[in-house]
C-alpha cells in the first residue's frame, strides 16, 4: 500500500517549487494530497493535473471566533477519513494549526518554515518595530509544539536557535527544489513592448512585497541621487504592493521621479519585467529562500542581496554570481555596485551566466535532491 503524503498549505496560488515537490513524490510511489485552508484556485486545479488529490476548507475569519479550532477539528477529521501517513505543513498559518492537530492524529506532523526577519542585525531603524506581535507569538508556539522542523537555509536554524530559543536538535536544514521546465517562457510580443516603454541604460528591479523589511525606502533615494545629480539614464521597475505603497508613491511625487521610478503593483507579467531588466535588487531582511531571485538567475540576470539573510550566503559569491552586501550600511555599498555596472555592463551578463548555472545546479530536483527531501519526513 502506498504511503499517503498530505500538503497542507494556507494560499491558492501557482507555486513552482510544491508543484514539483508533489510530482517527484508521486513519481517516487507516494499517494499525495493537498489540503488548503482558503477556496480552490490555480494551485489546486495544477496540483490535480499531477494526479493529487485536492481539497479545501474554508473558514471566514471575520465571522468567527472560533476559526483556529474550527481548521483544527477539520485536519484531524481529514487526516482519520484519507488515512493519512504523513502530513508535511507549510508556512506560519497551517503550521500553528497543525503542530496543535498533532496530538489527536496518528500521522507524524513536519512542519516546513519559509521565513525570518533579519531586523536584529539591521541598523535599520524604519524596520525594527515592524515585527508583528502575533507573528512572533505563533512562532514561539510552533518552535514549543512542533517535532521536526525543516528550514531551507542555514542562518534560519541558526537565528531560531539564537533569537527564539528554538531547539537546534529539532531543526533540520533542506533547500527548496524546483523543475525549471513548470517555469513559463516570457511572451516576447510582451516584452518587445515593455523594453520600448522603459527603455533606459540600466533598467533595475525589485519585485518584492511593499513593506518595510523589503527596504524600498533605502533604494529610492540611491536612484533619485543616480538621476537628479549624476544624470544617470536609470529606470526602477517596482512590482507587487503592500503597506508602503502610498509612502513610496508620495514619495516618487515629491522628488519628480515619475519618469525614473515606476510602481507597477500586482502583475502576473512577472518574468515579462524580469527580461527587460538588467538588475534585480533584494536588500531584503526578511528572506529565508527567495524565489524570485532564482526565476531572475533562470533568464541569466543577477541581483543585489544581503549577505547571512535566508539562503543567499550559501550559494552566492560576492562579484562572481552576484552581489552580496551587509545589511548595516547597505545603502553605501547598493550606491557603489550601480555606479560601477552603470558605468560597465558586460560585468552583468558574466554574473548572469554564472548565477543561471550555480541555480540550475543546486535547486534541480536531481535523484539525489529528491531522495534528500524525502528524508527529511520519512526518517
Amino acid at each position: 500500500m502506498r504511503s499517503k503524503v498530505l500538503y497542507y498549505y494556507p494560499s491558492n496560488q501557482r507555486t513552482v517549487m510544491f508543484n514539483s515537490l508533489m510530482q517527484e513524490l508521486i513519481r517516487s510511489g507516494y499517494e499525495v494530497y493537498l489540503l488548503t485552508t482558503c477556496e480552490t484556485g490555480v494551485f489546486h486545479d495544477d496540483a490535480k493535473r499531477l494526479g493529487v488529490h485536492v481539497f479545501a476548507h474554508s473558514v471566514d475569519k471575520t465571522k468567527s471566533r472560533l476559526y483556529y479550532l474550527k481548521q483544527v477539528a477539520f485536519l484531524i477529521r481529514f487526516c482519520k477519513k484519507h488515512r493519512i501517513n504523513v502530513v508535511l505543513s507549510n508556512l506560519q498559518h497551517t503550521n500553528f494549526i497543525a503542530v496543535l492537530a498533532q496530538y489527536f492524529i496518528k500521522p507524524k506532523v513536519i512542519v516546513y518554515r519559509h521565513h525570518f526577519n533579519y531586523y536584529q542585525h539591521s541598523d535599520d531603524i524604519k524596520v525594527v518595530n515592524q515585527i508583528s506581535r502575533n507573528e512572533v507569538f505563533f512562532d514561539k508556539v510552533i518552535n514549543r509544539l512542533a517535532k521536526r522542523i525543516i528550514v531551507p537555509a542555514r542562518s534560519v536554524k541558526e537565528n531560531m536557535v539564537k533569537y527564539e530559543g528554538a531547539r537546534a536538535e529539532k531543526i533540520n536544514v533542506m533547500q527548496y527544489l524546483y523543475d525549471f521546465s513548470h517555469y513559463q517562457v516570457p511572451e516576447w510580443d510582451t516584452v518587445k513592448l515593455l523594453k520600448e516603454k522603459y527603455n533606459a541604460r540600466l533598467v533595475l528591479l525589485m519585485c518584492s512585497r511593499l513593506i518595510p523589511l523589503k527596504r524600498h525606502h533605502i533604494v529610492f533615494p540611491i536612484v533619485k541621487k543616480l538621476v537628479k545629480e549624476k544624470g544617470y539614464d536609470i529606470k526602477l521597475l517596482v512590482l507587487d504592493e503592500g503597506s508602503e505603497k502610498q509612502a513610496l508613491e508620495d514619495y516618487i511625487k515629491a522628488n519628480q521621479l515619475e519618469d525614473t521610478i515606476f510602481m507597477i503593483g500586482f502583475t502576473k507579467e512577472v518574468l515579462q519585467f524580469m527580461q527587460i531588466s538588467d538588475l534585480l535588487l533584494n536588500p531584503s531582511l526578511t528572506d529565508a529562500s527567495n524565489s524570485a531571485v532564482k526565476e531572475m538567475a533562470l533568464m541569466g540576470k543577477p541581483s543585489v542581496v544581503c549577505e547571512n539573510v535566508g539562503d543567499f550566503s550559501d550559494y552566492f559569491r560576492n562579484n562572481e554570481n552576484g552581489f552580496l552586501i551587509p545589511v548595516i550600511k547597505s545603502e553605501t555599498y547598493l550606491e557603489t555596485i550601480l555606479e560601477e555596472v552603470y558605468a560597465d555592463k558586460t560585468k552583468l551578463q558574466i554574473m548572469g551566466s554564472a548565477i543561471q548555472k550555480t541555480v540550475v545546479e543546486r535547486f534541480s530536483v536531481s535523484e539525489k535532491n529528491v531522495s534528500e527531501y524525502i528524508h527529511t519526513f520519512e526518517h
